[in-house]
This record gives structure tokens, C-alpha cells and sequence, in this order.
């Protein structure tokens, strides 16, 4: 009877730290390095010609980017999805055209 016990003592703690390592997992977001062009607008974001909008991480480099309001600027950085927007983490940055 003792090992039956163990077993399922056992079984419920694998059980445990599989649903646990599931939810981590399922909350890690897939992420690229990109590198895009737009228009910064005032509200935190680039717009691609293209139209796709990103919006500006908070970092040094983001909040530099987004007090070029109405230029064109040529990004680099790691680009996440969260709540269906695109977020970019800036990592360089040029002014294009200028």
C-alpha cells in the first residue's frame, strides 16, 4: 500500500511541474530581429509604407524614435506580438532621406 502511495504522490508531482512548464511555455512569445522602415507618428508608433503599424518599446533608443515625429526612419530591432500589436525593441536607428 506505501508504494502505491508513492506512485501516486510521484505521478502528481510530475503532473504538476508538466502543467507548469506548459503554462511558461505557453506564454513565451516568439520574437525576430527585423529591420523596417517608416514614419514615426505621435502616438508611439512606425508606419511602413505598407501600412503595418509597430508600435515603440520603451528603451533609451525607442524614446529617442518617437520625438522624430513625421520623419522617416530605418530600424533595427526585436520585434514581439502583444495583445495583436506588433512591438518593436529598438537596438539602432537612422534617419532616412534627410
Amino acid at each position: 500500500m506505501a508504494s502505491v502511495k508513492k506512485n501516486s504522490r510521484a505521478r502528481f508531482l510530475a503532473l504538476g511541474v508538466l502543467s507548469i512548464a506548459a503554462l511558461l511555455a505557453a506564454r513565451a512569445i516568439p520574437s525576430e530581429m527585423l529591420t523596417i522602415v517608416g514614419t514615426v507618428n505621435g502616438d508611439f508608433q512606425i508606419v511602413t509604407e505598407d501600412g503595418q503599424v509597430y508600435e515603440v518599446a520603451e528603451n533609451k533608443l525607442g524614446d529617442e524614435v518617437v520625438n522624430l515625429v513625421r520623419k522617416k526612419v530605418r530600424v533595427k530591432g526585436r520585434v514581439e506580438a502583444e495583445k495583436g500589436e506588433k512591438v518593436i525593441t529598438i537596438t539602432a536607428f537612422e534617419l532616412v532621406g534627410e
